[in-house]
């Protein structure tokens, strides 16, 4: 009987012991957590966020107009056959790319109880290229993106978390292009070759529409102070279609016109990756509400894009400042 009580009494001093050392360290990694933020509570809520964008968008593959710089002319000492012929020298010009202003709206929750998330995002850009003289073209873009995302958080250790996310993109990118520059028109008479100029104005947009998967990796490092460190990329297909206008007319002479127009819808496979890199800042603004400020620099990058002359790859680059509510 003394065996027995004596095993009872060293099993509950164990069992008594193993409870006290769980929870001694479940409230330290308590104490981790809630060092790393603010507040617990802002851990697993939801958020609405806004950002304001300052980006640069330029495109590759639209320096069509031909601008002459001077113009040589030659004439054949064969007494029999007088042939004159010209020699122009130039370069060719693009738009000029302006920084401009954009926004992004988004939204999600980070479920309680697990790592798991879901967000969806709206972007909007809208930028133009002015001319700065007569052969430099006008260009315009309509950028819109939403994308539907699922992410899975994990936490490698006291400060380091890698964020693996995936879904869906939408994606509208119209732009069109307008310019009145010189171009050559050689003419062929008996045995006698002319050079002339001609104005050659064009007309042409592009519409893209299409949908796709987009899979990143995401990567913080939390500082003291509600401060984090992170760096962020993605990459993705869009499969969709291209709506492609364009319209030419060449003016030479006083009254000669010569119009070349066409309209032509393709299947279109983009591909794209993103990056990002930035700081973030995290606080409690009131018992259940959480403020988040965000300064970042991000890239958009969509390949062969560009339809309207030569094949160009779009790059989309600059800041972003975003404030959210947590809640």
């Amino acid at each position: 009987m003394q065996i027995k009580s004596t095993i009872f009494t060293t099993i509950a001093t164990l069992l008594l012991t193993m409870g006290g050392q769980v929870t001694a360290d479940y409230n330290t990694y308590q104490e981790i957590d809630e060092s790393l933020f603010p507040c617990s509570w802002c851990i697993n809520k939801g958020f609405i966020r806004g950002d304001l964008l300052y980006l640069r968008a330029f495109e590759d593959g639209l320096s069509n107009p031909f601008e002459p710089s001077f113009t040589e002319t030659f004439q054949n000492s064969n007494e029999d056959d007088s042939l004159n012929f010209g020699v122009t020298r130039g370069h060719g010009r693009e738009p000029k790319f302006r920084w401009d202003l954009g926004y992004r709206i988004g939204a999600g929750i980070d479920f309680v109880g697990c790592n798991w998330d879901i967000a969806a995002y709206w972007t909007h850009f809208s930028p133009s290229a002015t001319k700065s003289s007569t052969e430099r073209p006008r260009w315009k873009l309509d950028y819109d993106t939403i994308d539907l995302l699922i992410g899975y958080k994990c936490q490698l250790n006291r400060c380091f978390v890698i964020d693996a996310f995936g879904g869906l993109r939408g994606a509208q990118i119209n732009q069109n292009i307008r310019g009145n520059f010189l171009t050559i028109l050689r003419e062929n008479q008996s045995s006698r070759g002319i050079t002339s100029f001609a104005r050659l104005n064009k007309k042409a947009k592009q519409d893209f529409e299409g949908i796709g998967f987009i899979f990143g990796l995401k990567g913080e490092f939390h500082f003291d102070c509600g401060l984090t460190f992170f760096l962020a990329g993605d990459a993705g297909t869009l499969v969709g279609r291209n709506k492609i206008h364009s319209h030419s007319e060449i003016l030479f002479g006083s009254s000669n016109r010569f119009e070349i127009g066409f309209k032509r819808h393709q299947e279109a496979c983009q591909y794209f990756v993103d990056s990002n890199i930035g700081i973030r800042w995290q606080t409690c603004i009131f018992d259940s509400l959480g403020l988040v400020l965000e300064l970042a620099y991000e890239t958009h990058n969509y390949f062969n894009h560009n339809r309207l002359n030569d094949e160009g790859n779009l790059y989309i680059n600059g800041g972003s400042l975003s404030a959210a509510l947590q809640f």
